[in-house]
């Protein structure tokens, strides 16, 4: 149980930011476009970070302690995966 609904969460949280990546990606055109594209990915990276957190304080708070760890390890997940995603596509 504990597993699958983390490979759940994870994969849809890893999905939404593989497609915003792709969008902003994209968008960021111009002389400038890995700054932009950093910019860009580091506000939404951070904005969905503190959604998953505050996903798992609200299960935490509501004594489902396998959802607020499997939001928890989540954020964390989307936290590493997302900054290395940026800077090094920055770094291009």
């Amino acid at each position: 149980m504990y597993m699958n609904s983390l490979k759940k969460i994870a994969g849809y949280n890893l999905l939404i930011m593989l497609i915003y990546t792709i969008l902003v990606s994209v968008l960021s055109t111009g002389n400038q476009w890995q700054m932009s594209f950093m910019i860009f990915m580091a506000v939404l990276i951070a904005v969905h970070v503190g959604i998953n957190f505050l996903a798992s304080l609200i299960f935490f708070i509501q004594r489902n302690k396998i959802s607020g760890r499997n939001y928890l390890l989540s954020a964390l997940l989307v936290l590493v995966i997302g900054f290395s995603t940026c800077f090094g596509i920055a770094s291009l």
